[in-house]
């Protein structure tokens, strides 16, 4: 069977990236799909649903070993979701790139952004050796010196809602992520370069 190398989803939310996480992705969550034995496609149903079997009947270990990018067009927030966006490494060990271009609550009730809504906050979970790029309206920052340790291009657009713009890293992260070791080339904040420091 081909391996997963890319992955664009058009509209997810926590329960698709629970099924992501299991390896029991539905056909209608995915724009296109590149395995690494092939050009981009789109998933046929009847190709999709072997593909599904062979998943479900799959010894436990990482879903998407060969995942290198995941590309995320629109991420609904659940009004109550005690925890936001969430990529975990033991699920996609090998993933180079992850870009999210839109966050947004997923009904017009969402309450007000606050710093309680700090949960909310896209984050990694494990370490990603790969990961070399991360673009995303609002991310964690604090855990990425551990968790990706070799990131070099990070972009925080604080686009897409009233929650991103109320979540993009204060100076004092920003400040304390460019004194770390992270290979960082790159780093724009709300569309200002803030990194890296030359000397």
């Amino acid at each position: 069977m081909p391996t997963l190398r890319a992955l664009h989803l058009l509209e997810s939310d926590y329960k698709v990236m629970d099924m992501l996480r299991t390896g029991r992705l539905e056909e209608r969550h995915m724009h296109a799909v590149e395995w690494a034995t092939s050009q981009p496609m789109v998933l046929h149903s009847q190709e999709h649903q072997q593909h599904l079997h062979r998943r479900a009947n799959r010894p436990s270990g990482a879903c998407w070993p060969a995942l290198q990018q995941l590309h995320i067009v629109r991420y609904y927030m659940a009004p109550r979701e005690d925890a936001g966006l969430r990529i975990d490494a033991a699920c996609m060990p090998a993933l180079e790139e992850l870009i999210v271009d839109h966050m947004e609550p997923s009904d017009d009730h969402h309450p007000a952004p606050s710093p309680a809504d700090a949960a909310q906050v896209p984050r990694l979970r494990g370490q990603f050796d790969n990961l070399t790029r991360i673009c995303a309206p609002m991310f964690d920052t604090q855990s990425l010196p551990t968790q990706a340790p070799c990131l070099r291009s990070l972009c925080i657009t604080g686009s897409g809602g009233p929650l991103p713009r109320a979540m993009v890293p204060s100076q004092e992260d920003i400040d304390a992520l460019l004194a770390t070791d992270l290979p960082l080339k790159s780093v724009v904040i709300a569309g200002k370069v803030v990194g890296p420091l030359t000397i």
